[in-house]
């Protein structure tokens, strides 16, 4: 079963029905042996035991970003998000979905890999997959993001609707709302309201409640008039539409 965190004891989370339209972002279960074929096949540049199933500059284009949000420091290739640390380069994906977690990342320059599964929704896997990293792969620890304070009239720059886009053509679209209370900027999604911490102009931690620790981070995009245009959420750009 997957759950969601909640006060008190975890909620269980009914598991959904086959759904052949939701099979490109979800409802592929698998297990950490499986995914671990996945990471050898690409880290192999196409090679499954021995026989080569792709070209290697093909999976060469996967592992190519073609998009890139400069201030989270990631980008998108063909299915794979690439990020940069430390000097190194990472390549991998995640994802949260109805009660589960998942995680895979690969370390290319080390042939290292580190695969997360975990049956709770809205799981930060990147303690664990960091942690590994710095044991197996002798990386030097990467410390937390300082906080920065920013002023109310800049907070309030970032406030509005923001649109997401439906993965379903016959479901309405989603709005990330983004509030300031109290001095603090909140982002909230039905269900679930998130408190953003800055970490920069224009960036921040995202941190669900009752967890110590930021879950991802997110960025605000601005226009050549300097306007807060767009959120860059999870490989998501989400639209600003309203104040």
């Amino acid at each position: 079963l997957g759950y969601y965190p909640s006060r008190g004891a975890p909620t269980p989370v009914e598991r959904d029905p086959d759904n052949v339209a939701e099979y490109p972002s979800g409802f592929a279960f698998s297990t950490v042996e499986d995914l671990s074929r996945l990471a050898l096949f690409l880290l192999d540049d196409g090679v499954v035991d021995g026989q080569a199933v792709l070209q290697p500059a093909s999976v060469q284009a996967m592992k190519s970003a073609v998009v890139r949000v400069e201030l989270l420091g990631i980008g998108y290739g063909l299915g794979l998000i690439i990020r940069t640390q430390a000097g190194e380069t990472f390549i991998g994906h995640n994802g949260t979905i109805n009660g589960y977690t998942a995680l895979l990342e690969m370390l290319p320059s080390q042939d290292l890999a580190v695969i997360v599964l975990t049956n709770r929704n809205n799981y930060a896997p990147t303690r664990i997959t960091q942690a590994a990293f710095e044991l197996l792969g002798n990386l030097p620890p990467t410390a937390p993001a300082a906080p920065v304070t920013l002023d109310a009239d800049t907070l309030t720059e970032y406030v509005g609707s923001y649109l997401m886009s439906s993965a379903l053509p016959d479901q309405p679209a989603e709005m990330m709302v983004v509030q300031l209370q109290e001095g603090r900027l909140t982002a909230s999604l039905p269900g679930v309201t998130f408190e953003l911490r800055p970490i920069g102009t224009d960036l921040f931690d995202l941190y669900v409640p009752n967890e110590a620790e930021p879950v991802t981070q997110l960025a605000f995009v601005r226009d050549a008039s300097g306007m807060v245009h767009y959120m860059s959420f999870t490989m998501h750009a989400l639209l600003r539409v309203a104040e």
